[in-house]
């Protein structure tokens, strides 16, 4: 699933623009790209994400799986415990998503 909900087709020519534009692709044009492409601001409030956690009674996370500090710093600042984050290994990661990591 596209995280913001633009879908794929708007995906890939997102995706298309950041690499063909001028100087490549960059953290710093991430999201400029996109609002230009989409027509839309990243519209996605991850303080608002632990909400649901706490409504099903989350109050412990075992083994917590994402590179996004957004997603961890929103859940842990609500007062919910993560016992043990996973990072992705770097092997798994292709290069250019590195944009993204540091654009987030």
């Amino acid at each position: 699933k596209e995280g913001r909900s633009l879908g794929e087709v708007t995906k890939y020519l997102v995706y298309n623009t950041r690499k063909r534009q001028e100087g490549g692709d960059s953290a710093e044009n991430y999201f400029n790209c996109t609002e230009q492409v989409a027509g839309v601001q990243d519209t996605r409030f991850q303080s608002l994400m632990p909400d649901a956690l706490h409504w099903l009674g989350v109050t412990k996370i075992h083994n917590f799986i994402s590179m996004s500090d957004m997603k961890y710093n929103a859940i842990v600042n609500t007062g919910i415990e993560i016992m043990n984050r996973v990072e992705i290994p770097r092997e798994l990661v292709p290069d250019d998503a590195q944009v993204e990591i540091t654009a987030k």
